[in-house]
């Protein structure tokens, strides 16, 4: 207050403590005591009046003020103003440390928005962009690959994209592109399998193909190629219009003596040059269903196969799998020929795999998932790599990866002790010379001590078990 008086930003209408007022408040207490009935009104109507009333009306307040005084009791300068009283004291102190308590404790329990910032964005999935930050964690990936192989699967879609689409009909795309390309395959391994997406209605992908864009509907025919091929592959009907028409082609095509062509058409599988059909197969992603052509592969004697992709989930699922083939075939090769043009790699997954180790190659695709993919959220400036170091710093979370592969029906609940090491990884995640446990403790010591904001501190306890 002695601060203030001093900059004459206030005054003291009595000698009390806490009695100091602003300024203009103290103006408008001096002019209620001269202000007649009705108070000032009119006066700023009249100039003359309204300077009058600015000259003596602070006087005629000083005068009244003075006379009054004459008839009244002297205030006692030892009274104090009932605030300053212990009790009052020791009151506002019980009332500031409760407030206090429920701030940092209650308060950090429970999200304060809609949804938990940390893992949305205004309401909408944060998805995860860059998936393939996770192949730079893996570890002595970056080889060199062998020329020739047994086998070779293509991951369907992602061909028709890569090759040249400069023809005029959909009959000469599949004459003079795709087939001699399927051919040119073959020269250097005996069998290639062409493995195409399905696309189901209300399907979970739905949203993700969604994002990419909707393009024209144009049916498929041999006579009019669409002058905007990739336009064209951003409608689902349209795609799969077109996968089943160059299966067909495929079909009627004559390869040479001893190659064998696999290549699906919805739930089933046309094998040219092969007297051992496949089973259907009612997987929806072309991801998943590669696993299946690899097994399939190795159970007819292939031992070098290559995997032609350009999605890192496909990368994680052949790592989860291999193990599993590793114990039911012996002395065989897996290679990846990631991305295309300048940007491809080839992964040896075998490599990869006695990398990381059985736990860790079984876990991966749950720490993708978690982590944030397609369809899964991503923490807020927490990417692949923060993750990754994290699970190297914190290696126990792998018990907890590895529960919801074997047990996928179990309903997670709080006070688990799966759910105790994923929060102590999240906790590993977001600060990683913490010693808490609990993502609700960790929330309030980033935001009330490292002055984190609510967006860059992990989600809730009951938030974190929903992503779960």
């Amino acid at each position: 207050m002695e601060s203030l008086s001093e900059k004459c930003w206030v005054l003291r209408k009595t000698s009390s403590k806490f009695s100091c007022i602003p300024i203009d408040q103290g103006h408008e207490q001096s002019n209620e005591l001269v202000k007649a009935s009705g108070g000032a009104v009119g006066l700023t109507e009249n100039p003359k009046a309204f300077r009058r009333w600015m000259v003596a009306g602070p006087e005629q307040a000083r005068l009244l003020t003075e006379f009054e005084s004459q008839f009244m009791e002297e205030e006692n300068s030892w009274c104090k103003q009932h605030k300053q009283g212990l009790s009052a004291q020791d009151l506002f102190q019980k009332h500031a440390n409760s407030m206090y308590q429920t701030m940092t404790d209650d308060f950090f329990l429970h999200e304060n928005h809609p949804w938990p910032p940390s893992i949305s964005e205004h309401g909408k999935l944060r998805l995860s962009n860059r998936k393939a930050e996770l192949l730079s964690c893996l570890g002595g990936s970056f080889v060199e690959a062998p020329i020739t192989f047994y086998a070779k699967i293509f991951d369907g879609p992602a061909v028709v994209h890569c090759l040249p689409t400069k023809v005029s009909t959909f009959e000469e795309y599949a004459n003079e592109v795709f087939l001699p390309w399927t051919s040119q395959q073959l020269c250097l391994c005996d069998r290639i399998d062409i493995i195409w997406d399905q696309y189901v209605s209300g399907s979970l992908k739905e949203s993700t193909k969604e994002k990419r864009g909707r393009g024209i509907r144009q049916k498929v025919q041999a006579l009019r190629y669409h002058q905007f091929f990739f336009d064209f592959l951003q409608d689902n009907t349209n795609k799969a219009e077109l996968f089943e028409f160059l299966t067909q082609k495929v079909s009627t095509h004559e390869y040479p003596s001893g190659k064998q062509v696999y290549i699906t058409s919805g739930k089933s599988v046309i094998c040219k040059g092969s007297n051992q059909p496949m089973q259907d197969c009612d997987h929806e992603e072309a991801d998943t269903r590669i696993c299946i052509h690899l097994h399939n592969s190795l159970e007819r004697g292939a031992h070098n196969i290559l995997v032609s992709i350009v999605d890192t989930d496909v990368i994680v699922l052949l790592i989860s799998v291999y193990f599993q083939l590793n114990d039911a075939f012996s002395e065989f090769n897996v290679w990846v020929r990631f991305g295309t043009g300048n940007h491809m790699k080839f992964y040896d997954i075998n490599s990869i795999c006695e990398h990381l180790g059985e736990v860790k190659s079984k876990g991966l695709p749950f720490f993708h998932a978690f982590s944030g993919c397609d369809t899964t959220l991503q923490f807020l400036e927490r990417g692949k790599n923060s993750a990754w170091e994290a699970w190297k710093a914190y290696p126990d979370v792998s018990e907890a990866f590895l529960f919801p592969l074997e047990h996928p029906y179990y309903i997670l609940q709080l006070g688990s002790s799966e759910m105790k090491l994923i929060e102590r990884y999240v906790c590993v995640l977001y600060d990683k010379t913490t010693s808490l446990c609990t993502v609700n403790e960790l929330r309030k010591e980033l935001f009330c001590k490292h002055s984190k904001t609510m967006e860059t501190i992990p989600p809730t306890q009951c938030a974190l078990l929903q992503h779960f």
